[in-house]
């Protein structure tokens, strides 16, 4: 996780403590956020998301990556912490670690832990 919160804080790169093994689609959640989103009255939020990709990392650990049209970090960092309000513990198999919230070029913005 340093070097996900080390990619957005400025700080020297340091590789992810945790390897990554396969990054999936995962247009459920995607769905489901847009769906909570609107029902809390965050229409405008909701269609900050593009696509939602959970990231295998080692064991059955597992990060989140959000496709965003968000174009500051600030903006971005208002999107992790309402991703993180929607997801509410409730990893299913395996245990969720971080969201990261990537900009229209999938570069990451913002990391928030989940």
């Amino acid at each position: 996780m340093k070097g996900c919160h080390d990619a957005v804080s400025g700080e020297p790169k340091d590789p992810p403590t945790r390897p990554m093994r396969r990054r999936t689609a995962n247009p459920a959640l995607l769905k489901g956020f847009r769906a909570w989103a609107c029902a809390e009255g965050g229409e405008a939020l909701a269609r900050h998301a593009d696509r939602v990709f959970t990231v295998e990392l080692a064991g059955s650990d597992y990060d989140v990556e959000v496709r965003t049209d968000c174009t500051s970090r600030s903006q971005a960092k208002n999107f992790a912490g309402a991703f993180v309000d929607w997801w509410d513990g409730d990893d299913g198999r395996g245990v969720a670690r971080s969201v990261l919230v990537l900009d229209a070029h999938n570069r990451r913005i913002a990391v928030q832990p989940l």
